[in-house]
C-alpha cells in the first residue's frame, strides 16, 4: 500500500475536472468562528502598530498576532471541514505554514506604522500582505493528508490570490486615510474599519482557495500523519484561546494603559506649566494646552518641531535634569521670558532616550525684575546726574550714599565715606539737635541761607555751602538727603552784582540792537539801541503795546499766536519781518525772542530785533545770483547733471535737449537710460571708485537718447564732497559726435600723411642706393688708379676724388640711415660684442684725423666698466664715431676725450655712460637748442666753413633712444664741449675677464706715468691705479728723472714707467735714453706711450740708440695697457691660446680624421674644389654629391660613410629635407650629418639641429674650426682599405705668389680658408673670377623663373664664394640681398642692395683680372719639353685610374704633381682632361684618360720609348 507523502502543488487537467471527487461538507460554526477569529486577530494588530510611537516592540506583537490569527482561521476552518475519507495533517508542515502570515504582517504593519510612507509603498505592502495570505493557505494546505490526490482549478487559484492582495491593499488604504483624516478623533475607528476588511480578506482568502481545491479518489493511500482532524481542532482552539488571551491581556493592559493616559493627559492640561515630549530624534511628539498658550501655535504646528526652535538658548550635550532661563519664541515673533526644566532619561522598553521639558511663564517677574532695576539705576543715574554733591545719611546722622560729585568735591573714596557720620564733612555745631528737629517736622528745608556754612573736604580746605534737606521714605526708615551747593561763585557774584549791573545798564544802552522787556505784550523796559531803531525818542516806548512796531496786522496776529506757544514751551522764537518806525517808514528786522521764565509768564519775554535791511537787500542780490545761474545753466552748450546714487536728481535744459527727452521729465529717473545695454552702464558705474577719492573723471562713450538712437559723448565727473557721497556727483556731457568724425577725418589725413612721410623716405632710400652704387664704382675705380704709375698731378686729382667721394658717401650713409629712421625701419642687433673692439675702432678711425691736426686723442674708460655686452656694436660705435668726428671737426689744437662708465648694473643689464669732450670753439645755449634737429647745425657760418649735412646728431639721437638712452650737450663758446649719452646693453651669460694676473700678483709695483698733457696724464694714472699699481705721475721728462733719482734713494725705486714720447724740453725717447746711459740710476721697465704710430717711435729710439721693449699707441685702453703691462713686466696679459696651441689641436684633429670616407653633398663649385682640396690635403677620401637628392642615389647604393658634410641651400633637394630622409632611414641614422652653410644665424642653427643633424660649420670656412668640428663626430672606421697620405698643412705654389693685398679682397682671410696654400687660393680665386662674372645676367633670370627661391640662392651663392676668398665686403652686401629675397621685400629695395653688390663685384673681378694680367707679364719663358719616356707615362697614367674610378679628388693633386708629364704626353688630350678635372668631372676624365692611353699606344705599336 502507497504511503501519503503530502500534497504536491499541481492544476487540475480537464479530464481531472470531469472526474467525481470525495464529498464533503462544512461546520457553519466553524466558519463564523474563523471569520471572527480572523477580524479580532486584525483588530488587535491594526491597534498594536498604532503603539509604534511607545515602543518598537508593539509591532513585533502587532505581526506576531496577526500571523497566528491567519494560522488559527485557516486551520478552524479546516476543522470545519468534513471530508468523506481519512484526514491528517503533517505536523511540521502544519507549524510551518504560520510563518508567511507572520513575516507578511510584519512588513504591512511596519508600513503603516511608518509617518512618511508614500501610497506607491503601501501598495507593495498590500501586495506582499495578500500574497503572504495565500502562501500561509496554500502552505498549510500542503500539510493536508487524505486518501486521495489534491488539485487546483487554476482560474478560480488566481482568482483566490487576486481577491486576497486587492482585499489586503484595501484595508491597508483605509485604515490610513481614516488616521489622516478627522475621523482618527474616534477612537478605534481606523484600526476596526481595516481589521474588518482585513478579516474578511484572509476568510475570503481561504473559502475562495478551498473552492478552487479538488479532491479526487485514490485507493491505497496509506495516512502516516499523527495529527488527525480531530486533534487539529484542539491544536486550533488552543491557539484561538492563545490568541483571544493575549489580545485580552493586550486590551486590558491598553485600557490600564489609556487611563493612565487620560489621567496624564488630564494633568497635562489643567497645569499651568508649558510641556513638551521629545523623542530620540530630537523632535516635539506631545504639548500640553499650555504650551499652546504660550507659544501662541496649535498643537499640530508645535509637533516635529526641536526644542531649539521654540527656545532661543539651548544647552547642547547634556545628560540628565537642568534648568535656564531662555525665551520661548511665539508665534508672532516676540520673545516670552520663562524659567525652563528640561530632564532626559531613557526609556526602559526599547532603551531610547527620551526628553521632556517644562516651561513657566515668568514674563510678570522678570518685568518686575527690571522694573526694580531701571528705578534703582534711575535714582543712581538722578542722584549722580545732580550737578551738586549729594549725601543720603540715617536718621542716626551715619551716611548711607554719595554721588560722584560728592566724591569728587570732598575728595574722599566713596567706600570711606559711607557709615562716617555727616560731621565730618559739615562740621558746624547743633548738629544732632537740627537733625532731631527736621525727623520731627519731616519737611524739605534749607539750611544756611542767613549765614554760611563751610563743608571740610579731605585735604582740609573750606568751602561756603549750601544745604538743602529733603526726605526720603524707605522700608529701612527715613532718610535725609542733603544737597550741598558750593556758594563761593556766588557770594563772588553777588559782590559783583551791583557792580555788574550797572555794566550791564551801560552795555545796553550803547548795544546796537534794540532790547525790550515785554510783558502782556505792552513794553515794560527797552534800551536806547530799540529807541534809535523804531525811531523813538528815549523813554517815549516804555507802556506801549507792541503793536506800534508792527506794520501789519497779520504778523502781529501771528506773532501772538504762533510765536507765544513756542515761547512758552520754551524755545526761542526767530522771525525775520517787516517793521515799521514811528514816521511810518518801513524796514526790515530779525527779532528773537525768549520767555524769562516759561513757567511763570507773567514775568514777561525779552525781545531782540537788529536792521537787517542791507542782509536782506544781499540775500535778494544772491537769488538773483542763483536766477542768472539757472538761466547760465539752461543756456550752456553742455548738459549739466546732478546724480546722487545713480539718480538725476538735476539738470539744466541742454541736458534734456541732448538726450531728446521733453523739459524736466528725466528727473529722478536712472542713469541706465542713458546707456544702449547693461554692459554699458556696468562701464558707466566703474569710474566712481576714482571720483570718490577726490579726482576727476573724464571719458568718451556712446550713450542712448530716448527714441533709442546712438551719440558719442564727453562725460567727464567730480564729486560733490569726495567725503559726503549722499552730495552725490556733478557731471558735464558734451556731444562729442561731430568731433569724433572730425576726429576719424583727421586721423585720415595723417595716416595719408605718414604715408607720403614712408613714400619719401622709401624715395630717400632708393635714391641713396642709386647714388651709392656709381659712388662705389668711382671710388673703387680712383683707389684702382691710385695703384698704377701716375705723376704727382694726375695723383693729386686722383686723391682727391677719392677724398670727395668718401665725404659724399658719408653724407649720403647719412641720408640713407635718416630715411631708415623715417620709414620705421631702422633695426638694432642684439648680439654678443667686447667694448673694447668698439673703442679700438673708434681710435683707428680717429687717430688718423687727430694725428693730422696735431690733436691727442684720449681714452677715459674705467677698468671696472663690463666689456663683454649684449646689443649692437655697429650702431654704439656710430655715434661714438659722430660725435668724435664733430669732436675732430670743430677742434683745432688741445685734446679730444672720450670716457666711460658705469652709472647702475644688475646680473643681467648693465647701463653705461658715454661722453665726448673737446677743446674746439663751443656753443651757445640758443646753438645748442636746436643742434639735435634733422639738417640743423649751430649756423650757416658753420655749413659753410666745416660742412656737413646736420643729420649725424639727429640719427645719433635716435641710436640713442634706441638703446634705451638719452643724449645731452654740455657746451659754453671758446671752452669746448661735452656730449654725453647713456645706453643700456646686456651682460654675456659667459664672459670671462681678459686679464690673466690679479691685482695680488700686481701688489707692490710702482709707476711712474709720464706725460706733459694734464689730462692724459691723469688718465693714465686712473687706469694704472684702478689695476692695483702704485702710481706716481709727473709733468715732464725733468721732472720724471729727478723723482726715479728720489725714489732710488729712498730705496723704493720704480718697476715700470709710463712715458709719452712727444713732451716739450725732454720727450720720452730722451728721457729712456737718459735712464738707460746713467751709471747711477737704474732704468725701470718702459712703455712707451705715443699718438704719432709705433714705427715712428721705434724708429727714433733707434736714430737715438734707445732700447724700446713695448710701444703703447693712443688712445690708450684699459686692456691695451694691461696687455702692453704684462708685456713689459714678461707676464701674460690676454686669455689667449698660443698659435702653437691652436695649430697642435688642428693637427691632432686632422690626425683623428685621416682615413675616413665622407660624402661632401654640395652644388656650388668654387666650395667643391675648396672642399674637396681641404679635405684630400687632410687624408680623407671625398665623395661628391651635387645635391640633396644625388646624395641620397648614392647612399642607396654605398653607405659605407664615416661623415657627410651637407650644404643646406640647394637646388631639386635643400639640405634640410636630405637630413630628415637619411636620419628616418635605419641603414644611415648612424652616420653623422655635418651642416656647412653660411647662414650660420642662432635661428639657421636650431633648422640645423631640428632637421636632425648633429652640428654646424660656419662659411666662409673657417679651417681650424672645419676640422675640429669634423672630429668631434666623424670617427674613421678604415673601410675604404686604401693607403692614405699624411695630411699637409703646407703645399707648393707652383703656379705664382699672391699679391699681399688686393682691391675688395681680404687675402690674409682668403689665405686662412684655403690653409695658407697659394695655389689653391689661386685656383679659388680663378673659379670665382669665371663662375661670377656673369652674376647680374644669372640674377635676373632667376629673378623671373618660376622657382620663387632662385633669386635667394643665386645670392646665397655668392655669399659664399666671396666669403670663400676673402671678399668681405662683397659677401655682407651679397647676405643682405639674400635676406632681402628670402623675406619677398619690395623690387626697389632688393634692385638697390643688387646695384650695390655689382659694384663691388665689379671692383673684386677688376682684381682678379688684374692680378691675372700681371701673371701673365711676369711668366717665365716656357721651358723645353721633357722628354717623353711613354712606360714612365703609362704607369703614371695607370696609378690615376683607379683613383679616377672611385672619384678620389687625390687625383687632382696626382695630376698637377706630374702635370708638365701628362701635358707633353698628351698634347691633344691634356687640356680636357684637366678641365675635367677641375669640374670634378671623374668619369669623364677617365674615359679621356683612356682613350689618351690608347692613342699613345697605337701611335707607339705599344712598345715603350
Amino acid at each position: 500500500m502507497p504511503v501519503f507523502s503530502g500534497n504536491p502543488f499541481s492544476f487540475a487537467s480537464a479530464a481531472d475536472l470531469a472526474m467525481p471527487q470525495i464529498s464533503f461538507s462544512y461546520d457553519y460554526t466553524g466558519i463564523i468562528a474563523s471569520v471572527s477569529i480572523a477580524i479580532f486577530a486584525s483588530f488587535c494588530a491594526f491597534e498594536m502598530a498604532r503603539r509604534r510611537e511607545q515602543g518598537r516592540y508593539w509591532v513585533s506583537l502587532g505581526a506576531l498576532m496577526l500571523g497566528l490569527g491567519i494560522w488559527a482561521m485557516h486551520f478552524i476552518g479546516m476543522s470545519s471541514f468534513r471530508l468523506n475519507c481519512g484526514v491528517a495533517y503533517e505536523p511540521w508542515l502544519t507549524l510551518a505554514s504560520a510563518l508567511p502570515g507572520v513575516a507578511a504582517a510584519s512588513i504591512a504593519l511596519r508600513a503603516i506604522a511608518s509617518r512618511r510612507i508614500g501610497y506607491l509603498r503601501l501598495l507593495l505592502a498590500g501586495v506582499v500582505m495578500g500574497s503572504g495570505v495565500g502562501l500561509m493557505h496554500y502552505t498549510g494546505m500542503a500539510a493536508f493528508q487524505f486518501q486521495g490526490r489534491l488539485l487546483y482549478e487554476p482560474g478560480e487559484f488566481v482568482f483566490s490570490l487576486l481577491a486576497a492582495v486587492l482585499s489586503a491593499t484595501l484595508a491597508l488604504l483605509l485604515n490610513r486615510r481614516i488616521a489622516h483624516s478627522r475621523l482618527r478623533r474616534i477612537p478605534y475607528l481606523a484600526s476596526l474599519a481595516a481589521a474588518v476588511v482585513m478579516g474578511l480578506a484572509i476568510s475570503s482568502m481561504h473559502y475562495i482557495a478551498m473552492g478552487a481545491a479538488r479532491f479526487l479518489p485514490l485507493d491505497g493511500v496509506q495516512i502516516t500523519s499523527s495529527i488527525s482532524q480531530t486533534s487539529l481542532g484542539l491544536l486550533a482552539s488552543f491557539a484561538t484561546l492563545m490568541l483571544l488571551s493575549f489580545g485580552l491581556l493586550f486590551v486590558f493592559l491598553y485600557s490600564k494603559t489609556l487611563s493612565a493616559r487620560k489621567r496624564y493627559e488630564s494633568i497635562l492640561s489643567t497645569t499651568q506649566q508649558g510641556f513638551v515630549l521629545i523623542d530620540d530624534t530630537g523632535r516635539i511628539v506631545q504639548n500640553n494646552a499650555a504650551m499652546v498658550g504660550l507659544l501662541k501655535q496649535s498643537s499640530d504646528q508645535i509637533i516635529g518641531k526641536r526644542l531649539s526652535d521654540v527656545l532661543d538658548q539651548v544647552v547642547q550635550d547634556v545628560h540628565g535634569a537642568y534648568q535656564l532661563q531662555a525665551n520661548l519664541r511665539c508665534a508672532d515673533g516676540s520673545l516670552l521670558p520663562c524659567m525652563a526644566y528640561v530632564n532626559t532619561f531613557v526609556d526602559s522598553a526599547d532603551g531610547r532616550q527620551i526628553s521632556f521639558a517644562l516651561f513657566s511663564d515668568i514674563s510678570k517677574r522678570v518685568a518686575a525684575e527690571a522694573l526694580a532695576h531701571a528705578r534703582e539705576q534711575q535714582f543712581r543715574a538722578l542722584l549722580d546726574s545732580t550737578p551738586d554733591p549729594m549725601v543720603i545719611s540715617a536718621a542716626d546722622g551715619r551716611i548711607v550714599m554719595v554721588n560722584l560729585q560728592a566724591v569728587a568735591f570732598f575728595g574722599y573714596a566713596h567706600d570711606a565715606l559711607i557709615g562716617q557720620p555727616v560731621e565730618m564733612l559739615i562740621p558746624a555745631a547743633g548738629h544732632q539737635q537740627f537733625r532731631q528737629d527736621y525727623l520731627q517736622g519731616g519737611q524739605t528745608r534749607r539750611i544756611g541761607g542767613e549765614s554760611v556754612l563751610y563743608a571740610r573736604t579731605s585735604d582740609g580746605r573750606e568751602i561756603p555751602v549750601e544745604v538743602s534737606l529733603s526726605p526720603i521714605e524707605t522700608e529701612q526708615g527715613l532718610l535725609i538727603a542733603s544737597t550741598l551747593h558750593d556758594v563761593t561763585e556766588r557770594l563772588r557774584i553777588e559782590s559783583a552784582l551791583l557792580a555788574a549791573n550797572r555794566e550791564q545798564e551801560a552795555i545796553l544802552g550803547t548795544a546796537s540792537v534794540g532790547i525790550a522787556l515785554v510783558q502782556q505784550r505792552v513794553i515794560r523796559q527797552c534800551n536806547h539801541g530799540l529807541d534809535e531803531l523804531l525811531g523813538y525818542p528815549v523813554g517815549e516806548l516804555k507802556g506801549q503795546p507792541t503793536r506800534c512796531w508792527f506794520h501789519r496786522q497779520e504778523d502781529y496776529d501771528m506773532v501772538g499766536s504762533t510765536g507765544y506757544a513756542q515761547i512758552l514751551a520754551g524755545q526761542t522764537y526767530m522771525l525775520d519781518l517787516q517793521l515799521q518806525r514811528k514816521d511810518g517808514s518801513l524796514f526790515w528786522a530779525r527779532t528773537s525772542t525768549r520767555a524769562i521764565d516759561q513757567q511763570q509768564p507773567e514775568k514777561g519775554v525779552v525781545v531782540i530785533a537788529w536792521d537787517i535791511t542791507a542782509e536782506r537787500r544781499a540775500q535778494e542780490q544772491i537769488q538773483l545770483a542763483n536766477d542768472e545761474q539757472r538761466a547760465i545753466l539752461d543756456t550752456a552748450t553742455s548738459g549739466i547733471a546732478l546724480i546722487r546714487e545713480r539718480t538725476l536728481h538735476r539738470g539744466n535744459r541742454r541736458l534734456h535737449e541732448m538726450f531728446g527727452w521733453p523739459l524736466w521729465e528725466m528727473l529722478g529717473q536712472q542713469t541706465a537710460i542713458w546707456y544702449a545695454d547693461e554692459e554699458a552702464n556696468r562701464i558707466g558705474g566703474l569710474p566712481y571708485e576714482t571720483i570718490w577719492t577726490g579726482q576727476s573723471h573724464t571719458r568718451e562713450q556712446q550713450l542712448k537718447r530716448k527714441d533709442g538712437s546712438l551719440f558719442w559723448a564727453r562725460l567727464q565727473g567730480n564729486a560733490v564732497d569726495p567725503h559726503d557721497h549722499s552730495k552725490g556727483t556733478v557731471w558735464i556731457i558734451d556731444d562729442i559726435t561731430a568731433d569724433r568724425e572730425l576726429n576719424d577725418a583727421l586721423r585720415s589725413a595723417k595716416e595719408k600723411a605718414e604715408s607720403a612721410t614712408r613714400a619719401k623716405s622709401d624715395f630717400l632710400s632708393n635714391m641713396s642706393h642709386e647714388i651709392r652704387t656709381p659712388m662705389n664704382a668711382i671710388i673703387g675705380m680712383s683707389r684702382l688708379a691710385l695703384q698704377t704709375e701716375l705723376d704727382r698731378r694726375q695723383r693729386n686729382y686722383i686723391e682727391k676724388v677719392v677724398q670727395a667721394g668718401t665725404n659724399l658717401l658719408g653724407i649720403i650713409n647719412d641720408i640713407l640711415d635718416f630715411s631708415k629712421i623715417e620709414a620705421g625701419k631702422l633695426a638694432m642687433e642684439r648680439i654678443d660684442f667686447q667694448l673694447e673692439d668698439v673703442i679700438d675702432n673708434l681710435g683707428n678711425l680717429l687717430s688718423m684725423k687727430t694725428d693730422e691736426k696735431g690733436l691727442e686723442l684720449i681714452f677715459d674708460a674705467s677698468a671696472y666698466v663690463p666689456t663683454a655686452l649684449v646689443g649692437d656694436p655697429l650702431r654704439l660705435g656710430q655715434v661714438l664715431i659722430n660725435l668724435g668726428n664733430n669732436a675732430v671737426k670743430f677742434t683745432d689744437k688741445g685734446e679730444i676725450v672720450l670716457g666711460v662708465s658705469c652709472l647702475r648694473q644688475s646680473a643681467d643689464e648693465v647701463e653705461l655712460h658715454f661722453w665726448v669732450r673737446d677743446t674746439g670753439i663751443g656753443m651757445t645755449a640758443e646753438q645748442t637748442g636746436r643742434l639735435f634737429q634733422s639738417f640743423t647745425q649751430a649756423d650757416s657760418s658753420t655749413t659753410r666753413k666745416y660742412g656737413g649735412t646736420g643729420l649725424g646728431l639727429a640719427i645719433s639721437k635716435t641710436l640713442v633712444e634706441m638703446m634705451h638712452g638719452r643724449i645731452w650737450l654740455e657746451s659754453a663758446p671758446g671752452q669746448g664741449s661735452v656730449f654725453h649719452f647713456t645706453a643700456r646693453f646686456g651682460l654675456q651669460a659667459s664672459a670671462q675677464s681678459s686679464r690673466m694676473f690679479t691685482a695680488d700678483e700686481l701688489r707692490g709695483i710702482r709707476v711712474l706715468v709720464v706725460d706733459d698733457n694734464a689730462a692724459a696724464r691723469e688718465i693714465l694714472h686712473d687706469m694704472a691705479q684702478s689695476f692695483g699699481l702704485h702710481v706716481a705721475t709727473a709733468g715732464g721728462g725733468r721732472q720724471a728723472l729727478e723723482m726715479v733719482a728720489a725714489a732710488q734713494a729712498e730705496g723704493a725705486q720704480f718697476d715700470l714707467l709710463l712715458s709719452d714720447w712727444r713732451m716739450p724740453e725732454m720727450d720720452g725717447v730722451q728721457l729712456v735714453g737718459e735712464l738707460q746711459r746713467s751709471t747711477r740710476l737704474q732704468a725701470p721697465a718702459v712703455i712707451m706711450v705715443t699718438a704719432y704710430g709705433r714705427e715712428e717711435a721705434l724708429a727714433a729710439a733707434r736714430e737715438q740708440q734707445v732700447e724700446l721693449s713695448t710701444v703703447l699707441t693712443k688712445p690708450a685702453t684699459p686692456s691695451s695697457l694691461l696687455e702692453a703691462i704684462g708685456e713689459a713686466l714678461k707676464r701674460f696679459s690676454l686669455r689667449r691660446r698660443p698659435v702653437a696651441e691652436l695649430g697642435q689641436s688642428v693637427q691632432q684633429a686632422m690626425l683623428q680624421l685621416r682615413g675616413a670616407r665622407v660624402l661632401l653633398v654640395e652644388d656650388n663649385d668654387l666650395n667643391q674644389e675648396l672642399a674637396l682640396e681641404l679635405l684630400s690635403d687632410a687624408g680623407l677620401q671625398v665623395v661628391l654629391a651635387n645635391n640633396g637628392r644625388e646624395a641620397l642615389d648614392i647612399l642607396a647604393g654605398d653607405s659605407a660613410f664615416d661623415g657627410i658634410l651637407m650644404d643646406c641651400q640647394m637646388p631639386v633637394m635643400d639640405g634640410y629635407e636630405a637630413s630628415r630622409i637619411i636620419c628616418q632611414t635605419p641603414a644611415l641614422q648612424q652616420i653623422p650629418v655635418i651642416a656647412m652653410t653660411a647662414n650660420a644665424m642662432a635661428g639657421d642653427r636650431a633648422l640645423v639641429l631640428a632637421a636632425g643633424m648633429r652640428d654646424h660649420i660656419a662659411k666662409p670656412l673657417d679651417v681650424d674650426v672645419m676640422f675640429e668640428t669634423m672630429a668631434r663626430w666623424i670617427k674613421p672606421s678604415g673601410a675604404a682599405g686604401s693607403q692614405v697620405a699624411p695630411p699637409r698643412r703646407a703645399y707648393p705654389n707652383s703656379i705664382g705668389s699672391v699679391p699681399a693685398s688686393l682691391p675688395g679682397i681680404d687675402v690674409a682671410t682668403g689665405l686662412a680658408t684655403t690653409m695658407q696654400s697659394e695655389k689653391l687660393y689661386r685656383k679659388l680665386l680663378s673659379k670665382f673670377e669665371k663662375s661670377q662674372s656673369q652674376f647680374e645676367l644669372h640674377f635676373r633670370t632667376a629673378q623671373h623663373s618660376s622657382d620663387g627661391h632662385a633669386a635667394e640662392r643665386c645670392a646665397h651663392t655668392l655669399r659664399g664664394n666671396a666669403g670663400n676668398i676673402g671678399a668681405r665686403t662683397l659677401q655682407q652686401q651679397a647676405a643682405l640681398l639674400e635676406q632681402l629675397c628670402r623675406g619677398g621685400a619690395d623690387a626697389g629695395p632688393i634692385d638697390a642692395a643688387l646695384q650695390a653688390v655689382l659694384a663691388e663685384l665689379a671692383l673684386v673681378l677688376h682684381s682678379l683680372r688684374s692680378m691675372d694680367a700681371a701673371a701673365s707679364v711676369v711668366e717665365p719663358p716656357p721651358a723645353l719639353p721633357p722628354v717623353i719616356v711613354v712606360s714612365e707615362l703609362l704607369a703614371a697614367s695607370e696609378k690615376l685610374l683607379p683613383m679616377l674610378e672611385d672619384g678620389d679628388p687625390e687625383a687632382g693633386l696626382r695630376w698637377e704633381e706630374q702635370h708638365e708629364l701628362f701635358k707633353a704626353g698628351y698634347p691633344e688630350y691634356w687640356q680636357r682632361i684637366e678641365t675635367l678635372l677641375g669640374d670634378f668631372d671623374f668619369e669623364g676624365a677617365q674615359q679621356s684618360l683612356r682613350a689618351a692611353m690608347e692613342a699613345r699606344r697605337t701611335e707607339h705599336g705599344g712598345a715603350p720609348q
